[in-house]
């Protein structure tokens, strides 16, 4: 600087300049440097440093730190005690000045020259301002001349550093209103939002300065902007904060939930209301959990079950409605008390240290527990014990739920007996005898005792069941039932099976005669005279029985093998007893494998029909076929009947066949019939078939199907030896039968014991006579004898007589001597297959020697 007056004039323009640049920015390092600038091109100057105190400093304990530096090649500390002697210069005029004499050895804190001149401005409580000169000392003038501009430094700075401070301030306060996870909002008097948190931008689905200036309406349907609109005029007309909640969806991802909402509003410094400040809290999880927990103190008090809370050293806390209807103990009178209030008696002490250890190692407990209530009554309860555990892992609750299943238990005690007891007798059924034979076995295994497995069959008691009626023979039954309790006694097990059949386990036998003694006097027993109703009915049983383990079978097979020796026991006679014989087992067997043998061969159409001529041997006509059924074995080639049919013992298996037999020998009739030829056919059908109730409607059927077909010339044989079971029954069904046109005869008549009841009681057209008898007429009187006698019967009943087993010419004349004109045999014809027939019956011819 110079002290002319065109230099004056510069100077203050430059200082002017300097002035208005120090004010126009509000960066600190802006306005140091633009202070910076401005001063070199004022004066000469080789270093300008500005320090600064920080504002977040003790006064005791504040540092000056170097804030800015032209150039900072030269400094060599950038921060100093506020203390120090380089900046703590006494200070007259606002500002110091020293030359290379004065510079402060060892404390210097700025490279300096041995020429250097050093001025030291104070800025106040803000720091302060040192320029260097190298060379030229600063004049007085100079000095005072910058004193100004080192004032406006001062108040740019302060400006500066605070209004960087107020945006550091609103940094931290929006980054804390954003981090915040409530909703916040700020909105003017008339609505329109001013601000708010990011938060709240889920809310909309918008962000703030999309949100900002619009209003509710602009965001959410009209009734819930209504409902805010309201909330916001309530809280400004309340003059302080208010509450309230409401269900809103957030618009980023559609959740719902519930807010609890503080809405304050704000006010000037004067008390002028310029805007409402919101705040919404999520308490969706408070509002669940504490419906929870009115619906748990619901579930508590309404629950049917009967729940039970104790502390942790078992004293009841409370108790629900239920427990109290269940047991009888009020609320008052169960808390204070330990469960054992309850205690029936029944359990053992091994019992509940189960339960506990089981508490105690899985937290819970589950069973069946017998109780007793206030009334002293015991009832039985499914009980749940649970165990509830503090943070710290600690039992401090035991929950008990209860029910009481005593009516459960009854009925489930009933159906157990149902499910293991005859209904009408009460004895064991089949179930409940399977285990009780299995538990017989095993405890026989341990013992030299033998274990007798009886099976009973009563005799003749289906007449009896149908003569006087059901009722009649179930308290029959029930009778026989006693009686054999108090005859076999209590170490006997005593099962029925069904219909008239029991089976009796006789245990611990040292020897066999035992079991026989005691067989001997059940069926003495059960031969005297029951009186039922008013009615003296008499009885008898026949009894199988095997002993384990002689037969060392399961217990099934101990039952059927006791089963088959009864049966042997009714064919010798019945009202007796018989152990199992293991060759008859063999048989039995065989008899099961051959019939499913039989079933397989039906199902595979290995059957075949032939047919076997019946002639007229006084006119030589040929009056009909009988139809004879054979195997066309796999194996064995083809089996006569008699090789096969014994087997079948299975009434169903019986009546399958015959079936097929009946509709077969009715198709190829009909199918003679069509061909020209007029033939009858006979047809054997067994006893089981005959006396199905159903057979005459299935043979009424086969006969619509074949309308064609006179009836009449259908003929079907039953065997006079044939065990009909109801021979009353037999009769109605053949009388059904004849009314269809249908003719019957009795095959093989003269083999059985009552030929005369069987031609009194069963009306058939025709009889035949045994082949046993036809064969050897000729040379045994007796036989021939036989013949003329059924010959003579046939025409005393007005029966039509044919012989079977005519062998020879001789055969024939004598049967015509005796006045038996109808035959068939082998001397006539071998049976043949259906294709052959036609054929031979047109070929057929009687010779003069048959005569």
């Amino acid at each position: 600087m110079n002290d002319s007056k065109a230099s004056l004039i510069a100077d203050i323009q430059r200082m002017f300049e300097l002035s208005l640049a120090l004010g126009n920015s509000l960066d600190p390092v802006t306005v140091c440097t633009d202070f910076s600038n401005s001063l070199l091109r004022l004066i000469n100057l080789n270093f300008i440093s500005i320090w600064v105190k920080p504002s977040n400093t003790v006064e005791e304990s504040a540092h000056i730190e170097l804030f800015y530096a032209y150039p900072s090649s030269r400094i060599i500390e950038s921060r100093l005690p506020h203390s120090h002697p380089a900046l703590n210069i006494p200070d007259g005029e606002g500002f110091t000045c020293y030359s290379q004499n004065q510079t402060f050895t060892n404390q210097s804190f700025v490279e300096e020259t041995n020429s250097s001149d050093c001025a030291i401005f104070s800025l106040g409580a803000l720091g302060y301002v040192r320029l260097i000169r190298d060379g030229n000392s600063f004049t007085l003038k100079e000095l005072r001349q910058l004193r100004p501009l080192i004032n406006k430094l001062s108040v740019a700075l302060e400006g500066a550093f605070s209004h960087q401070m107020l945006q550091k301030q609103q940094a931290f306060l929006q980054s804390l209103i954003h981090s915040i996870p409530d909703l916040i909002w700020l909105k003017d008097v008339q609505g329109h939002y001013l601000a708010c948190n990011n938060k709240f931008e889920d809310f909309f689905g918008a962000k703030e300065h999309e949100i900002v200036n619009k209003t509710d309406f602009d965001f959410v349907d009209e009734e819930l902007a209504r409902f805010f609109r309201e909330n916001d005029k309530k809280a400004i007309n309340a003059d302080g904060p208010r509450s309230n909640q409401e269900w809103i969806t957030f618009a980023n991802d559609d959740k719902k939930v519930l807010l609890e909402t503080i809405k304050t509003p704000l006010k000037t410094q004067d008390g002028e209301i310029i805007g409402v400040l919101g705040i919404g809290h999520d308490i969706t999880t408070l509002h669940n959990a504490q419906q929870q927990l009115k619906l748990s103190a619901s579930v508590f008090e309404h629950a049917t079950e009967g729940i039970m809370i104790t502390d942790a050293t078992g004293i009841i806390i409370t108790v629900n409605q239920a427990f109290t209807k269940l047991t009888g103990y009020t609320q008052e009178e169960a808390v204070g008390n330990k469960p054992d209030i309850l205690k029936s008696g029944y359990h053992s002490e091994a019992f509940f240290a189960a339960l506990w250890e089981s508490i105690t190692s899985v937290g819970y407990w589950r069973g069946e527990v017998r109780n007793r209530n206030k009334a002293g009554e015991i009832y039985t309860e499914l009980l749940n014990v649970a165990a509830v555990k503090g943070d710290d892992g600690e039992t401090t609750h035991f929950v008990s739920i209860f029910s009481d299943i005593t009516k459960l238990k009854e009925h489930q005690h009933e159906l157990e007996h149902m499910a293991h007891y005859d209904s009408l007798t009460q004895l064991p059924n089949r179930v409940l005898l399977s285990d009780r034979l299995q538990t017989a076995i095993k405890a026989c295994v341990h013992t030299d005792k033998l274990l007798a497995v009886a099976y009973l069959d009563l005799d003749d008691f289906k007449p009896i069941n149908d003569r006087y009626g059901h009722d009649v023979g179930d308290l029959l039954l029930i009778d026989v039932s006693r009686r054999l309790i108090e005859t076999l006694g209590e170490a006997c097990d005593i099962a029925r099976l069904g219909g008239d059949e029991f089976v009796i386990l006789v245990p611990n036998l040292e020897h066999v005669t035992q079991c026989e003694v005691i067989l001997s006097n059940t069926i003495a027993e059960l031969s005297q005279p029951f009186l039922i109703n008013g009615h003296l009915l008499n009885l008898s049983a026949s009894i199988g029985a095997t002993l384990f383990p002689e037969d060392k079978s399961d217990a099934d097979t101990l039952i059927r093998h006791a089963d088959q020796a009864m049966y042997t026991a009714k064919q010798a006679g019945r009202n007796q007893f018989h152990f199992f014989d293991p060759e008859m087992d063999r048989l039995a067997q065989n008899q099961q494998k051959a019939q499913w043998e039989i079933r397989e061969a039906l199902k595979e159409q290995q059957f075949v029909l032939f047919y076997q001529p019946k002639v007229n041997l006084s006119t030589g006509e040929v009056i009909g076929m009988e139809a004879l059924i054979r195997w066309n074995h796999p194996t064995r080639e083809l089996l006569p009947p008699d090789s096969f049919l014994p087997q079948i013992t299975d009434p169903l298996l019986a009546v399958r066949l015959g079936e097929w037999v009946l509709h077969e020998a009715v198709r190829q009739l009909q199918a003679w019939r069509s061909a020209g030829m007029e033939l009858s056919i006979s047809i054997n059908i067994s006893a089981e078939h005959l006396q199905n109730e159903e057979f005459p409607y299935q043979l009424s059927q086969l006969l619509s199907i074949n309308p064609d077909l006179p009836a009449e010339n259908i003929e079907l044989e039953v065997l006079e030896t044939a065990a009909f079971e109801d021979i009353a029954l037999a009769a109605e069904i053949i009388c059904r039968c004849q009314a269809l046109g249908i003719r019957f005869a009795i095959d093989d008549f003269g083999t059985g014991y009552s030929s005369l009841s069987y031609l009194r009681k069963i009306s058939v057209e025709t009889v035949k006579i045994d082949k046993s008898f036809v064969i050897d007429m000729l040379d045994d009187e007796e036989d021939k004898a036989i013949v003329e006698g059924i010959v003579g019967l046939g025409k005393a009943f007005n029966r039509n007589i044919i012989a079977e087993g005519v062998e020879t010419p001789a055969h024939g004349r004598m049967l015509l001597k005796l006045g038996c004109h109808l035959a068939q045999g082998y001397g006539i014809s071998k049976p043949m297959p259906a294709d052959l027939v036609p054929d031979w019956v047109a070929n057929f011819h009687l010779s003069d020697e048959w005569r």
